[in-house]
């Protein structure tokens, strides 16, 4: 079930003991011009993209699996950020589960 996929990519990518630390650290010395943490962030995305599609497209065909795996990486990366930022217009729960609805709506195999 690709909701069950995101729904594990999301809260692994909002869970504090992901983004603290060396995460962190890797993301601040890319933005800041380190060519060597830049390239090595940029393969483990895509490695751990490559996994995610790899889960995906043994579950459902309609949707392209690598399409849907950078878009849940996307989307993750970005909730990590609001509840970093505590924006309080966005309950990251709540937001979650509505991903996981409608991911499984949306994905289902005729």
């Amino acid at each position: 079930m690709i909701s069950l996929i995101a729904s594990k990519i999301f809260s692994f990518g909002i869970s504090p003991e992901t983004r603290t630390g060396s995460t962190g650290t890797l993301f601040y010395d890319s933005m800041m011009g380190n060519e060597q943490i830049r390239e090595k962030l940029l393969k483990r995305y895509s490695e751990f993209a490559d996994i995610i599609a790899k889960k995906i497209g043994e579950r459902t065909d309609s949707v392209s699996p690598e399409y849907l795996s950078w878009l849940l990486l996307l989307l993750s990366d970005g909730l990590f950020i609001h509840q970093t930022l505590r924006n309080p217009s966005l309950n990251v729960s709540d937001f979650i589960r509505q991903s996981e609805q409608f991911l499984s709506v949306q994905t289902e195999c005729p």
